[in-house]
């Protein structure tokens, strides 16, 4: 759930306190017959559900907070930032080579001495990048679900780490593909997770494509048209998966 559906319930749950305690002074004191007791009482009670309200409210809260804090710890461990760089670098052989580990041939091209000596690149074979997936997908595919149940504020992706996850399914297109042949669900979450980042901050991402376009061309060195054809057609092989910006 975001800030706002959250503030917005706050305020209405304030409201509807205030009416219940305003309801709750006319009605006793409309009733002579009641002792200071009984009105002493009825005022706790009040108090106390009151009480109830807002340790619900604050529980939320402390929820998102905890699962973010969780987030970014499980997201910084060594095997996740050994599989980001894996599919990172698979992401630039596919850039600058046009290469896919479901290339028949993909495991000797890699070891060719003129891949093995750019220094740009890490020569992963295909098991290497598929174990360096499945530990991707497994860990997005959780934090997407519990996005999309509202337990992790989108906010958290709104910096560079949105970005970063786009990139991360870029990378995996192909992989997405041949798994969503037997299994259409495959990395759904994922893609859900990457289509609510494109729609939410689709500025500051059309800015990060800008300046990895600037960066790809200088790293890489291929043209400048085929880095900015590349990132075109990435983007519609993201429409293909169901993410629109």
């Amino acid at each position: 759930m975001d800030n706002k559906p959250k503030k917005a319930l706050f305020a209405i749950t304030s409201i509807c306190v205030m009416i219940t305690i305003l309801v709750a002074f006319g009605f006793f004191s409309k009733d002579t017959e009641d002792t200071v007791m009984d009105i002493i009482v009825g005022i706790v009670a009040i108090i106390s559900g009151i009480g109830s309200v807002f340790v619900g409210i604050a529980s939320i809260f402390s929820t998102s907070l905890d699962n973010v804090r969780e987030y970014f710890a499980t997201g910084d461990t060594k095997e996740m930032g050994e599989a980001r760089k894996v599919l990172y670098n698979y992401r630039y052989i596919k850039i600058k080579y046009g290469k896919s580990i479901f290339d028949d041939d993909f495991d000797l091209w890699i070891q060719q001495p003129k891949i093995q000596s750019d220094g740009f690149i890490m020569p992963a074979g295909k098991d290497e990048i598929l174990a360096a997936a499945s530990v991707c997908m497994n860990f997005f595919q959780m934090w997407g679900l519990l996005q999309n149940k509202g337990f992790l504020p989108i906010w958290v992706f709104e910096t560079a780490s949105g970005y970063s996850i786009i990139k991360l399914h870029q990378a995996m297109e192909d992989i997405l593909y041949v798994r969503r042949e037997t299994n259409p669900f495959y990395g759904q979450q994922f893609s859900w997770l990457c289509a609510r980042i494109l729609k939410k901050y689709k500025k500051a991402i059309a800015q990060c494509i800008k300046s990895e376009k600037e960066y790809i061309v200088q790293k890489l060195g291929i043209s400048e048209e085929k880095a900015a054809k590349w990132l075109e057609d990435e983007i519609a092989n993201n429409k293909k998966f169901g993410i629109k910006s």
